[in-house]
């Protein structure tokens, strides 16, 4: 048997300290290894995702961020369910975590569709979709989103040379910059990670140098 729980996690806007949101997160138990290990996709029907949604926003500071699949995502009650309660929640604000930006017509209808209705997109693109065939694609529906994430470990396995990294984070602060889209950087995990994040000037950062993730005090 699997064992999941359910977690959140600060994110901090770099500038000011403040935490602008809270990430919602399943965390899988792995038996084999012995620790817990976080799911970036819910694994659970849209109806108990909704309840954790209702039952954490008016406990957490800031607004909240679900990670939705593919599937959840198009499925268009889900769909009406998140846009009633994001307007019932509003001015605090729902963010939708899509692992990828739009690949088809009806994902990029129904970006535009959330974003109409006061929610916040928030992508985690490929680290290698600025050389690959999809940049053209990305040009084109970055615009739809408000946030694009990375996470800083992954980037140091991708690019062990901290220059890279660097170069890595200016060609997107380019791209973001044009569309109107702020850049986060997760997995900041100490001081030396925050001040990183501070030369690069990041708009949101999160990570266990703020916070470790918990259960919500419900």
């Amino acid at each position: 048997m699997n064992v999941y729980d359910y977690y959140s996690q600060p994110v901090v806007e770099l500038a000011t300290g403040e935490t602008k949101a809270n990430e919602l997160q399943i965390q899988l138990f792995d038996q084999q290894v012995g620790y817990w290990q976080q799911v970036l996709v819910f694994p659970t029907i849209s109806e108990v995702l909704l309840e954790m949604a209702q039952a954490t926003i008016d406990k957490l500071p800031g607004d909240v961020i679900l990670s939705l699949s593919d599937e959840q995502f198009l499925d268009p009650r889900l769909a009406d369910a998140l846009i009633q309660f994001a307007n019932a929640q509003y001015p605090k604000r729902l963010v939708i975590q899509v692992k990828q930006l739009g690949k088809t017509d009806a994902f990029k209808a129904q970006l535009r569709r959330y974003r109409s209705q006061h929610i916040w997109l928030l992508s985690m693109p490929w680290l290698d979709v600025l050389t690959s065939p999809r940049r053209a694609m990305l040009r084109r529906a970055l615009p739809e989103v408000n946030v694009v994430k990375f996470d800083l470990q992954k980037l140091r396995d991708q690019y062990p040379q901290r220059n890279d990294v660097i170069q890595f984070i200016h060609e997107w602060q380019q791209l973001t910059t044009e569309a109107g889209v702020r850049l986060m950087l997760s997995g900041i995990d100490s001081v030396n990670d925050e001040q990183f994040a501070k030369q690069l000037a990041i708009n949101y950062v999160q990570g266990n140098f703020y916070a470790q993730p918990e259960l919500p005090r419900l």
